[in-house]
């Protein structure tokens, strides 16, 4: 094998070029692919506590923080190697050339300067785009060897961001100014008065306008049945009025409680799956609903996707088969929900009989 910076870099860049996310690994120096791994393991650590490590670790191409931590960090470079190469290589109609142009050496530091070459072709235009640009990329010698400097630039800017927002998260928790007994009960007038109220960024205040629950979230939503849905930093949970993660922050999307249930959302969160957990946070209708409502009369407005709209019941079966292009939760007074069916908006009561809006007698009833 020759020892030269340069045959190690041009190794290096044809692996790039082919896609070989494990040739591309094995260039690459050890000590930096060990400190981005020890600084990834860590984050995933300081995110644990809101329940957010499982997110950040898919995200990186792991099924859960443990798996994470016991990967080998040149197996966890080669698996985010192959994210970012795969959408190199697989660009339709893209030709890359890479030709080296220079190499400085000064003890056990190297620099080789390349310039690379990208031929694309454009809608419209008969010949193809061309694109030269000139980089660098530095060098180090571990004994006989040489080595390419691993780069982490694009991550670390986003990783050191939200290292900064845990540890501020953390500081404005010990700023909570939490009532006593703030125990938020639908129908208790004295809790009713405490009610709590959401501002951005997102905090709590009470009825009084004094900050409870400092402003530390990315988004919230309304106290119901003495909880709220918060954004922590990138996934949902459900705070208590004391100001501590009740459910932790594990769910693309969650709307406030209603009869037990509160409705969360799994997977994409543009094309994310829903079902809904009790508050103890577990899961009491899996995920499968491509919109929910909220629970009222025990039933919820839900739609299975490319589906219509129909009513399910508190174990996730559908209690009113669905047939309608939109539905709204039921009122509890009336127990009628207002649907709309054929473009006609209607209502329908708890026996998925329907009702026209402007009449209230049972001769009007329609047979759908």
């Amino acid at each position: 094998m020759d020892p030269s910076p340069e045959a190690t870099a041009k190794a290096y860049l044809d692996a790039v070029m082919s896609g070989d996310a494990t040739a591309v690994a094995a260039q690459l120096d050890p000590a930096g692919l060990a400190d981005h791994h020890h600084q990834c393991v860590a984050l995933a650590d300081a995110l644990a506590p809101y329940g957010e490590d499982q997110a950040f670790s898919t995200s990186l191409g792991f099924e859960d923080s443990d798996s994470l931590r016991a990967t080998r960090p040149l197996t966890f470079v080669e698996s985010l190697l192959r994210q970012g190469l795969q959408a190199l290589t697989s660009a339709p109609e893209t030709e890359l050339e890479v030709e080296q142009l220079s190499c400085e050496v000064e003890g056990d530091q190297a620099e080789l300067s390349y310039a690379v070459t990208v031929r694309f072709a454009v809608p419209g235009l008969q010949l193809p785009v061309t694109r030269r640009q000139e980089q660098q990329v530095q060098l180090s010698r571990r004994g006989a060897r040489w080595f390419v400097n691993y780069r982490r630039d694009a991550m670390a800017g986003g990783f050191e961001r939200l290292q900064r927002n845990v540890r501020r998260f953390a500081e404005r928790a010990t700023l909570d100014t939490p009532r006593p007994s703030a125990a938020l009960r639908p129908g208790d007038e004295e809790a009713s008065e405490q009610e709590l109220e959401a501002f951005a960024i997102w905090g709590f205040r009470d009825a009084r306008g004094e900050t409870v629950i400092e402003p530390r979230f990315a988004a919230a939503e309304d106290f119901e049945e003495g909880l709220a849905p918060v954004k922590v930093f990138r996934c949902w949970g459900f705070l208590d009025d004391q100001g501590a993660l009740h459910i932790p922050a594990r769910y693309a999307a969650a709307k406030p409680f209603s009869e037990g249930y509160a409705a969360i959302a799994e997977g994409d969160p543009l094309d994310p799956k829903w079902g809904f957990i009790n508050r103890d946070g577990l899961t009491m209708i899996e995920p499968r609903f491509a919109e929910v409502g909220d629970f009222a009369c025990g039933l919820a407005a839900a739609r299975e996707p490319e589906g219509d709209w129909g009513y399910i019941d508190r174990d996730g079966a559908f209690a009113i088969a669905p047939r309608f292009e939109y539905a709204e939760a039921f009122e509890a007074e009336e127990e009628r929900a207002e649907v709309t069916l054929d473009g006609e908006d209607y209502l329908v009561d708890r026996s998925g009989a329907i009702h026209a809006i402007d009449s209230t007698a049972d001769a009007d009833d329609e047979e759908v």
